[in-house]
C-alpha cells in the first residue's frame, strides 16, 4: 500500500534535510537558542545563525513571518514538523 503526502515547501525542506542527516536536527531547546543568540535578545538572527551550518542552511524555511529571526516559537513549530514529517516518511 503506498501512502501519498502533500506538503508545503516547509514541510518538504524538513523532509529532505532530516532525512538526509538521519534525525531531527533542529531542537528547540532553550540551550539551542542560548548557545546561538550572542546578543541574548531572545531570538537568533541570520548572523548568529552562521555559528550552526545546519540551522543556516534551513533558516528561510523557519523563519516563518520572514522578519529575518527565529523565535522559539518558529523553531519549536519546524522541529515538530520536522518530526512529524520523519515520521510519516518512514511509513
Amino acid at each position: 500500500m503506498q501512502h501519498y503526502y502533500q506538503f508545503t515547501k516547509s514541510q518538504l525542506v524538513a523532509v529532505i534535510f532530516c532525512t538526509v542527516l538521519g534525525s531531527v536536527c533542529v531542537s528547540a531547546d532553550e540551550a539551542k537558542i542560548t548557545d546561538l543568540d550572542k546578543n541574548q535578545d531572545g531570538l537568533i538572527s541570520i548572523k548568529e545563525s552562521v555559528a550552526d551550518p545546519n540551522l543556516l542552511a534551513i533558516f528561510g524555511s523557519i523563519d516563518k513571518d520572514l522578519d529575518g529571526f527565529i523565535s522559539k516559537n518558529e523553531l519549536e513549530e519546524f522541529a515538530k514538523i520536522a518530526k512529524q514529517m520523519k515520521v510519516a516518511s518512514i511509513e
